[in-house]
C-alpha cells in the first residue's frame, strides 16, 4: 500500500511543471511537456521545465465576441416578408 503512495507522489512530481503552466495559462505549453516528457533521458530537462513553467509569459486573452445586432421590434430583420404558412400535413400523420 506504500508503493501506490510513493507511485503517486512520483508522477505527480513528475507533472508538477505541467500543472503550473497550466495554471498559469502559459503560452508554449507545449515546450514544458517536452521538457517534461525529456526528463528521464536527460535527467536535467524536469528544472528546466520548472523555470519555463513560472517564467515563459502567459497566453493573451481572447478578444471578447462580438455579439450579434438585435432584430427590429418585430422580430424579423428588415427586408424579410412575413412568415410563410406552415405545410399541412396529410390526416392520420404524427405530429
Amino acid at each position: 500500500m506504500a508503493w501506490l503512495a510513493v507511485a503517486a507522489l512520483v508522477a505527480a512530481g513528475f507533472w508538477t511543471p505541467v500543472i503550473i503552466a497550466a495554471a498559469r495559462g502559459t503560452a508554449r505549453i507545449g515546450l514544458v511537456i517536452l521538457l517534461t516528457l525529456l526528463t528521464p533521458v536527460t535527467g536535467v530537462s524536469w528544472f528546466a521545465a520548472l523555470f519555463a513553467a513560472c517564467t515563459l509569459p502567459r497566453a493573451l486573452p481572447r478578444p471578447p465576441r462580438r455579439a450579434r445586432p438585435l432584430p427590429p421590434a418585430g422580430g424579423r430583420p428588415a427586408g424579410y416578408g412575413p412568415r410563410p404558412a406552415a405545410p399541412a400535413r396529410p390526416a392520420g400523420t404524427w405530429r
